[in-house]
């Protein structure tokens, strides 16, 4: 993980991180989430995502299966290089990026609060 933060404190590397809100409740996500901050890495927190996965230029990581997390998948991912495929999931990213909280929130209800006062729930 040293490598990523120094690539984006450097601006070597250039990151955005979706999670999802049950992750605030973690104590080890509080450090984590703060050092990527310090490194300039853009995180938003989401009620629940789709499936987790990464785009990459021009390529992306799909998980074995589509659902699973980081560890539910045993961080083991497909290659995908179909440029279709590709933007489709850099548009689902960009969609759920849009309609997510900035971090600056530390708890489940807090990140409520900021989506009801946004008008991003129903």
């Amino acid at each position: 993980m040293e490598d990523l933060l120094h690539a984006a404190r450097e601006r070597l590397l250039v990151m955005s991180l979706l999670i999802e809100t049950e992750v605030l409740e973690s104590p080890a996500a509080s450090g984590t989430l703060s050092r990527f901050a310090a490194a300039g890495i853009e995180v938003r927190v989401r009620g629940r995502l789709p499936s987790g996965y990464y785009v990459m230029g021009e390529h992306a990581a799909l998980p074995l299966k589509w659902g699973d997390d980081l560890a539910g998948s045993a961080y083991q991912f497909h290659l995908v290089r179909s440029a279709v495929l590709v933007a489709a999931l850099a548009s689902l990213f960009e969609e759920l990026w849009r309609t997510a909280v900035p971090l600056g929130v530390r708890t489940r209800f807090q990140a409520g609060v900021v989506a009801a006062r946004s008008g991003w729930l129903d």
